[in-house]
């Protein structure tokens, strides 16, 4: 389906073709595109374009020249567009999120109760280990969980909600928007440069193979973010000033982030 074919609310008609095609590369080539147009004067390649769509799904440039067609880009050379220069339109941004699909976030934690025992499942973060150690807590690796003595729930309760935000009753979620230096934003006791968590989330992250990786439900709104070397450690810093919206954040973990980091970080669209 050539992106200049589709009516008037082509991106939203792209999406759901996407979707029914191919569940998992949901409007991966909108996503894409707009990622990489998302730097002002960026140059667009035949190389990003070609990264940003499965061949079955059309060339470059008549994404390019669909994507101008519908006012979702500008383009210097509608003609060229892989020569030229394009660059997002505030039609585009304000459409976006009604156009691609949001994927929940995996953030729960999760309890279940025994006569002698509480087990408790719940995303990586790297200050639990140490903290549930501490409270006799005890890892299941083959169910991935950790496991507590009945007996101090209390103490349980207080770890799991300073730490996520949330325990045993499913939380209210709320979006938050932070902007950087996201330093002073990080998490008690998560001290590792390769890694950023804020609000029990992790935001970004070095993989194995040194490329740079954002966490679930985590959207740059502008700046970014780059892996730098410093005294010989990788540290992942942001590319000037770098505003980004961290999704599906219990409120209570958004309200104690808030109390600690005041105007560098604001809520919207709560739950």
């Amino acid at each position: 389906m050539p992106l200049n074919n589709l009516p008037v609310n082509g991106l939203l008609a792209l999406c759901d073709d996407l979707r029914h095609r191919a569940p998992k590369q949901t409007a991966l080539t909108v996503r894409y595109l707009i990622t990489i147009l998302n730097e002002p004067g960026l140059k667009v390649s035949e190389y990003h374009l070609t990264a940003a769509s499965n061949s079955q799904y059309g060339h470059g440039n008549t994404i390019l020249k669909g994507l101008h067609d519908l006012g979702y880009i500008e383009l210097s050379d509608p003609e060229n567009p892989a020569k030229g220069r394009a660059e997002i339109t505030e039609f585009a941004r304000t459409t976006l999120e009604l156009a691609l699909p949001k994927h929940p976030v995996n953030t729960g934690v999760e309890l279940r109760r025994h006569p002698d025992r509480l087990c408790v499942t719940s995303p990586y973060h790297p200050a639990l280990p140490g903290k549930a150690h501490e409270l006799k807590g005890r890892w299941i690796r083959q169910e991935s969980y950790w496991e507590f003595p009945v007996g101090i729930e209390p103490a349980v309760r207080e770890l799991y909600m300073r730490i996520y935000g949330e325990y045993d009753v499913p939380a209210v979620r709320t979006t938050i928007i932070c902007n950087s230096p996201f330093d002073a934003l990080r998490d008690a006791d998560t001290d590792n440069t390769e890694t950023i968590f804020i609000a029990g989330r992790e935001v970004a992250s070095i993989t194995k193979q040194g490329r740079l990786r954002l966490g679930q439900g985590v959207r740059v709104q502008s700046g970014g973010m780059v892996i730098e070397t410093i005294d010989d450690k990788k540290k992942i810093v942001s590319k000037g000033d770098t505003t980004i919206h961290l999704d599906d954040v219990p409120l209570a973990a958004a309200e104690q982030l808030q109390r600690r980091a005041g105007d560098q970080v604001r809520q919207i669209d709560p739950a």
